[in-house]
């Protein structure tokens, strides 16, 4: 049973818009000149279980050579639990910091 996200207010839309899925968001990494990205997966927002993630992405992915846009040298998920200990390694509050990046603040401003 899929769960539908949760009310954008910012969208006015009870659905997810394109901006909102894994594969924008890994486009605009590489558009920005990232050269990786790591997407921490929630169920609650993705609306399917770690192992859809887990069972899809097992296998080398292949591009066109002509392609221009650009592309991430390295592009994964992580469990939401094993994020949460890899930011409290670094002295990090993983809730905090996801919390801020839902709001229009810039850091450091």
């Amino acid at each position: 049973m899929s769960r539908r996200p949760p009310t954008r207010k910012f969208f006015k839309a009870e659905s997810m818009t394109y901006y909102g899925r894994w594969t924008y968001k890994f486009e605009e990494a590489a558009r920005k000149g990232a050269v990786g990205a790591l997407i921490i997966h929630r169920t609650d927002l993705a609306s399917y279980p770690w192992q859809v993630v887990r069972s899809s992405w097992s296998n080398e992915q292949v591009y066109l050579s002509n392609d221009r846009d650009p592309k991430l040298q390295a592009a994964s998920w992580i469990q939401l639990d094993v994020a949460r200990q890899l930011f409290a390694a670094a002295g990090l509050k993983l809730d905090d910091m996801m919390q801020e990046a839902g709001t229009r603040k810039i850091q450091g401003a």
